[in-house]
């Protein structure tokens, strides 16, 4: 029976608030996830940072781990702790990068003044989410912040597309600033070649 007992309780999540005995070793990803994501839940966001810190060291490439950890860093508004852990997260999934994971790199970039990078990002992210409204707008105000005109207006193109006819006054607007500062002739082959890609 007591093997039967022990057996079961490695087979349940680990949830509890005594942290004086973790042995994260004995943890698997997935009950780490879940302990990290109880502490925050109950504000306990230091003891959660704890626990992500001594996971990374015994999971560091870990893609549940990793991912949890930087969402507490994105709690606690630690950009530069967040940019680093999603880089790595990033570095693994490659094309399996979740929506998600493009919208907190995108952010914790933008919150740590990496705004080049942020629009890479926000690029990558358009390309494979070009559905998702709130990657497309970082991307758009990425991009006319850094004067990328071209990016600004295929952004904004996708988002007035997205948000239908209403409520779009202001989106047009810079989309017309984008036409001009991009010239005729550019936008002109931007459309022809939006064209080509809807009849392929």
């Amino acid at each position: 029976m007591e093997q039967v007992r022990e057996r079961d309780t490695h087979s349940k999540p680990i949830v509890s608030p005594d942290m004086s005995n973790l042995d994260i070793s004995k943890l698997s990803p997935a009950q780490i996830r879940e302990r990290i994501q109880w502490l925050v839940a109950k504000d306990k966001v230091d003891e959660a940072t704890k626990v992500a810190k001594n996971s990374l060291v015994v999971y560091p490439e870990n893609e549940e781990v990793l991912a949890i950890s930087s969402l507490v860093s994105v709690v606690r508004q630690d950009w530069q702790d967040s940019v680093d852990l999603l880089k790595r997260l990033y570095a693994i999934q490659g094309d399996r990068t979740a929506a998600l994971t493009y919208q907190l790199h995108i952010r914790a970039l933008r919150c740590n003044f990496q705004l080049d990078e942020a629009l890479d990002m926000a690029k990558n992210g358009l390309c494979r989410f070009p559905e998702n409204l709130e990657i497309v707008e970082d991307c758009a105000v990425l991009a006319e912040q850094l004067k990328d005109w071209k990016t600004a207006f295929v952004a904004l193109s996708i988002l007035i597309d997205l948000k239908g006819s209403p409520d779009t006054e202001d989106l047009r607007i810079r989309l017309k600033i984008s036409e001009e500062m991009l010239g005729n002739d550019v936008v002109k082959k931007i459309h022809q070649k939006q064209g080509s890609n809807d009849v392929e």
